[in-house]
């Protein structure tokens, strides 16, 4: 079977495929697709009136079949398969074009934009025989039910030909989209292994992009079908990577849908006494079972050894992944703060962890601060140092966050941990009272100081937070108010 992706431009593919045979009346229809919507009108039979209406935002014209949602019925005579003309399509991408060159020039920076394509279509067709329409209608459906899920009330999709469909992420950063599109990438698989068989395990592919250097263009060239953004747009879906995630195998399904998508952002950490930005923690991004995006702490369940250990696992192999690409590059990575949590190498194998440092070349383990998060307060404090113990090899350092009322600053500067602190975003901490933060998180700076260790605090979000952290002594500080997340790790400089 067929395992290349049809990967065709997407702005050659509308403009000399989807759009060649438009007449000058479906040229005018898409040209007025931004007007005040005409009084209603029937459309042509093989439109769907109710995705024809969520693309364009325009109401249909007559009710929806309740059943719709739910399944469409088996084509006839008197039922053609979903075709959308050319005319209906020019409508779609002129609004899915306009809702993007609105993202580029109002949020720079913000929103991405997915591709996901159903493959080997002609595989089906030629062992469906007879049943091809149906199965082939089916399997669209199927994709647009499970991409319709996953949107926001701001997204955009739009199909692009009859196997692939075009998403616009308004609100999520790249990273974020691309746990989207990895989720819709894993559903429709299952959903078309129950619908057609075996044969469809592995025929979606996926592909993401930010579109965070893109210019504006004039509002001229957004009403011409030759638009600069689908052009650019098209030329990053060439380049990017698959991101639809490997089948697993079925006893890991379950344990799967616990996790979701994982993928890291990273908050740039304010070295005080330097006055510089002099490292980046790396921070958990999750898209869980209930379509929530969660991010730092808040992506760890309570009580679930298993899922904690797969987030740790999945955050520290990507942000590694990360960091050899910087290199890759011909850059010099900046230091980067991994997290691990306790439980993560008490209850599971601690092995699998200390591997993927072990396995990083020596020359990169420089760049690599390891924190062990100690919380809660009943966590075992004689293996914490001992497990530190065992990570110190392979990396730069090592780091503990404790809870406020932690004192053992010594036995961390004999350990030869190279920083103790907290974050104040960690649930098990609760509420930072005044009381607490001026009685409990402030003395540490001093007594970490006098033990000859260093000292962070994490997750600031307030100015006088952040000023009363600085004035204490603190070594490291981030948080919102700090610096805003990135993307990637900090790069240093280009090699000459």
């Amino acid at each position: 079977m067929a395992e290349t992706p049809k990967r065709g431009g997407l702005f050659r593919r509308l403009t000399e495929s989807l759009f060649e045979d438009v007449s000058e009346k479906a040229r005018a229809e898409a040209a007025a697709a931004a007007a005040p919507p005409p009084p209603p009108r029937e459309e042509p039979a093989e439109v769907s009136r109710d995705l024809l209406a969520a693309l364009t935002g325009r109401a249909p014209t007559s009710p929806p079949s309740p059943e719709l949602a739910v399944s469409e019925p088996e084509p006839t005579p008197q039922h053609p398969k979903f075709e959308p003309s050319a005319s209906a399509l020019a409508i779609e991408q002129t609004h899915f074009a306009a809702r993007l060159q609105e993202i580029v020039s109002t949020a720079p920076g913000h929103g991405a934009a997915g591709k996901l394509q159903l493959l080997n279509l002609d595989e089906l067709k030629r062992h469906a025989g007879d049943k091809w329409e149906a199965m082939a209608e089916r399997a669209r459906l199927v994709a647009e039910q499970v991409i319709s899920h996953r949107l926001a009330p701001s997204d955009i999709l739009a199909p692009y030909d009859d196997d692939s469909f075009v998403v616009l992420f308004a609100e999520l950063t790249e990273e974020q989209a691309r746990m989207k599109a990895a989720a819709i990438a894993r559903e429709l698989r299952e959903r078309l292994l129950g619908e057609l068989g075996p044969e469809s395990r592995n025929w979606v592919k996926a592909f993401v992009t930010g579109f965070d250097d893109m210019s504006p263009v004039s509002g001229d060239e957004i009403s011409d079908m030759g638009m600069a953004q689908l052009k650019a747009l098209d030329d990053k879906f060439n380049q990017a990577e698959d991101v639809a995630p490997e089948q697993l195998a079925p006893n890991d399904i379950e344990l799967q849908r616990r996790v979701g998508e994982v993928g890291v952002s990273y908050r740039p950490t304010f070295l005080v006494a330097r006055g510089i930005i002099g490292l980046a923690e790396a921070r958990t991004q999750r898209l869980d079972s209930l379509n929530r995006l969660l991010t730092g702490a808040h992506a760890y369940p309570k009580n679930d050894a298993s899922v904690t250990f797969e987030l740790d696992r999945a955050v520290m192999t990507r942000a590694f992944q990360h960091l050899r690409e910087i290199v890759k590059d011909g850059r010099t990575p900046g230091v980067m703060h991994v997290n691990l949590h306790l439980q993560t190498l008490i209850a599971h194998s601690s092995g699998q962890i200390i591997d993927l440092l072990r396995f990083m070349p020596v020359e990169l383990r420089r760049f690599i601060i390891v924190g062990l998060n100690g919380q809660p307060h009943h966590a075992p404090r004689a293996r914490m140092f001992e497990l530190a113990q065992e990570v110190q090899p392979f990396c730069r350092s090592v780091t503990l966050q404790v809870p406020p009322d932690f004192h053992e600053f010594e036995r961390a500067a004999r350990m030869k941990i190279s920083a103790v602190g907290l974050d104040l975003e960690e649930p098990d901490l609760g509420e930072v009272t005044p009381t607490l933060f001026t009685q409990q998180i402030l003395p540490m700076a001093a007594a970490a100081r006098a033990a000859g260790v260093h000292s962070f605090l994490y997750g600031i979000r307030r100015k006088e937070v952040a000023k009363a952290a600085r004035d204490t002594g603190f070594t490291y500080l981030n948080g919102p108010i700090v610096a805003k997340e990135i993307r990637r790790p900090i790069a240093i400089n280009h090699h000459p």
